[in-house]
């Protein structure tokens, strides 16, 4: 009886000493300490010292809860370690780069920048080329010659403003088998825009797409600017149009020079990679530019990249659907 009143005595001190050792700790915020002294140890020793100890030396509680209060304990000092010291700031400061990150994970779910793998096959070697900001009737449809006569199909991301004047190039581009795609009515930064700007400009485009060529199935949509966040994505997708970006810009509308363009799409082609070029300019932009020849180097940078691209072994298609 005495033996046991002094075994009991004892293990009430070492919990005691741990505990303020633990205090200490907590106090000084050293943090990488306490990681230490818990994750330093199997659960077993950190049950024993904790918990009281019987004259068996086994464990008065269930030791699988004695596992399952370690585990739990090492496993939060490990994942999130100092959490507890972080100022107020400093943890607004890292709830906003949180949703950040999440904000990011989710555009890059949202939207395609490259075809996936497993939508064009793994041994598929093929490269979209995609057209933005037409029709425009200088340029689209010299374009639409060069991908005749090289038997390549495309992706043109129309503006719904211009297929209302020019529905008879929007019917060309779906009858030599292109696909017409939804790149707005107006051409405006989208995520200035507030939810019913955004829907109307995305549903009016499509209407004037539907109304200028009913064969169109139009099935994707590009933000001007490449500029997306939640509520150009959502209501892109319940438009029933899947967002893409892309993954290979030569700058075409800057008018860097023919080979300037050729360079740096060969330069970055892959499997799966989507090149954005230009058969036209944004309406605000009208005023500022020519006409005629707005395209000639994309179209002569065209006549370059299509041959280089088969001689190395890539393949052009328009978008999966």
């Amino acid at each position: 009886m005495e033996c046991a009143r002094i075994w009991r005595g004892l293990a009430s001190l070492t919990r005691s000493a741990l505990w303020l050792r633990l205090c200490r700790n907590w106090r000084c915020r050293s943090r990488s300490a306490l990681s230490d002294m818990l994750c330093g140890t199997t659960w077993r020793d950190f049950a024993e010292t904790v918990f009281p100890i019987s004259s068996r030396g086994s464990c008065t509680l269930d030791p699988s809860r004695c596992a399952a209060r370690y585990a739990l304990h090492a496993h939060r000092r490990r994942a999130r370690p100092g959490i507890s010291d972080r100022t107020t700031d400093e943890r607004v400061a890292f709830r906003i780069i949180d949703r950040t990150k999440r904000v990011r994970a989710m555009k890059r779910r949202a939207y395609i920048s490259e075809v996936p793998f497993d939508e064009a096959g793994s041994d598929d070697r093929s490269i979209y080329l995609t057209f933005d900001d037409g029709p425009n009737p200088h340029c689209t449809g010299q374009i639409l010659d060069v991908l005749a006569e090289h038997r390549v199909p495309a992706t043109f991301f129309v503006l719904g403003a211009y297929v209302k004047d020019h529905p008879d190039l929007v019917r060309r581009v779906a009858a030599e088998g292109h696909l017409v795609a939804n790149h707005t009515m107006t051409h405006p930064d989208l995520t200035a825009c507030d939810p019913e700007a955004i829907e109307r400009e995305i549903n009016e485009a499509n209407k004037a797409i539907v109304l200028a060529c009913p064969q169109a199935a139009v099935q994707h949509l590009r933000a001007p600017y490449g500029a997306w966040n939640a509520d150009v994505l959502s209501t892109s997708m319940n438009a029933g149009l899947r967002p893409v970006h892309w993954s290979i810009d030569p700058r075409d509308w800057s008018r860097p020079g023919a080979d300037s363009i050729v360079d740096a799409v060969l330069a970055a082609a892959r499997p799966g990679a989507i090149v954005l070029l230009h058969d036209g300019c944004p309406p605000d932009e009208v005023g500022n530019c020519k006409l005629t020849g707005l395209r000639d180097q994309t179209l002569s940078a065209l006549l370059s990249i299509i041959p280089a691209l088969h001689s190395r072994g890539f393949s052009l298609r328009s978008l999966p659907q």
